[in-house]
C-alpha cells in the first residue's frame, strides 16, 4: 500500500487544484484532497515506527517536507524525549489492537511546545502489513487559557486568604448553598457539611435575620446584574456581606451536544478499550 504523497512543486495552486469533473477523481485521491485541507494534522507509520504519510497541514505545523519525514521515525525528527513519547503510544496502540485517545506533547518549527489531541488507530492492509495512523487537533490555546485561569483562580485564593474572606453560592431554585472552606470557618460549621438557607439564617443575629432575607428577595431578577450590600453578624461576630445575582452557564455534561460522536471506541477482541 503506498500512501507516500504524489510530488508536486509545492506552490498553493498545486496543492489547490481541483478537477472540475469529480467523476475524474479516485477514492484514495478525494481521500488526499480531503485530508490535505483538514485543520488537523494526520500522518500514517508503519508498525516500525517509518513515517509513510503525512497531510499538508502536519508538514506546515511542524516546518517538515517530505524529505524530511518519509521513511523517517519519530527519533529522525524529534527531541529525545518527545520521540521516546511517541513511540511508546504507537506500541501500546498496535498492542491493543483498538483506537486510543490520548494527549501528546511536541514542539512546532519554532520550537515552541505544544499540545495535541491524538487519536491513533491501528489497521493493517489487505497482505496483513500493520500501520498505524493518527490524527490530532491543536489544543495549545486551551492549555494556555487553562494555565492563565489556574494562575488568576490562585492569585485571588491568596487574595482571600490574606483578607479572610469566605463564598457561599444559594442557587435560587433550590435550597442548597455551597460554601467554601472558608465561609464554613466563619460561621464554625466543619467543612463540606450541607447547608441550606435555613440552615444558614440560624447562625445570623436574630436582629439582622429579617433584613438579610428582604436583602436577597430584593435582587429580583437573577438576569439583572448589579448587586447589594447585606451586612450580618453571627451571635459572637460581625460581617460584611455582598450579595450580587449571576447566572452561571450549565455544567458541560448537562448542556445538548452540537455534535455527535460516539461515547467510546468499539473494544478488541482482547478486550482492550481507549
Amino acid at each position: 500500500m503506498d500512501f507516500s504523497r504524489s510530488a508536486g512543486d509545492g506552490s498553493a495552486a498545486d496543492d489547490d487544484a481541483v478537477p472540475a469533473a469529480s467523476g475524474d477523481l479516485g477514492w484514495e485521491e478525494r481521500f488526499r484532497l480531503f485530508i490535505d485541507h483538514s485543520p488537523a494534522i494526520a500522518w500514517i507509520k508503519e508498525a516500525d515506527g517509518r513515517y509513510v504519510y503525512a497531510n499538508r497541514i502536519f508538514e506546515e505545523r511542524f516546518g517538515l517536507s517530505s524529505g524530511d519525514w518519509y521513511g523517517k521515525t519519530d527519533a529522525d525528527c524529534w527531541p529525545e524525549a518527545i520521540a521516546e513519547s511517541f513511540r511508546r503510544h504507537d506500541l501500546a496502540v498496535l498492542a491493543c489492537g483498538a483506537p486510543q485517545e490520548l494527549e501528546e506533547e511536541s514542539v512546532d518549527r519554532d520550537g515552541r511546545r505544544r499540545w495535541w489531541r491524538i487519536v491513533k488507530i491501528p489497521f493493517q492492509d489487505s497482505a496483513g502489513k500493520r500501520f498505524v495512523g493518527g490524527i490530532g487537533i491543536d489544543l495549545t490555546e486551551r492549555k494556555r487559557a487553562e494555565h492563565r485561569a489556574r494562575e488568576a483562580g490562585l492569585r485571588l485564593q491568596l487574595a482571600m486568604d490574606a483578607a479572610g474572606i469566605g463564598i457561599h453560592e444559594w442557587n435560587a431554585r433550590c435550597p442548597a448553598l455551597i460554601w467554601d472552606a472558608r465561609m464554613a470557618a466563619l460561621w464554625g460549621v466543619p467543612p463540606g457539611t450541607a447547608m441550606t438557607l435555613k440552615a444558614a439564617l440560624a447562625g445570623v443575629h436574630r436582629s439582622d435575620r429579617a433584613r438579610l432575607v428582604r436583602k436577597i428577595r430584593a435582587l429580583g431578577d437573577p438576569h439583572a446584574g448589579g448587586g447589594r450590600s447585606a451586612g450580618s453578624r453571627s451571635p459572637d461576630s460581625c460581617f460584611s456581606s455582598r450579595v450580587a445575582p449571576a447566572v452561571l452557564p450549565a455544567p458541560p455534561e448537562t448542556r445538548q451536544p452540537s455534535i455527535a460522536a460516539p461515547r467510546s471506541w468499539p473494544r478488541s477482541a482482547s478486550g482492550c478499550a481507549p
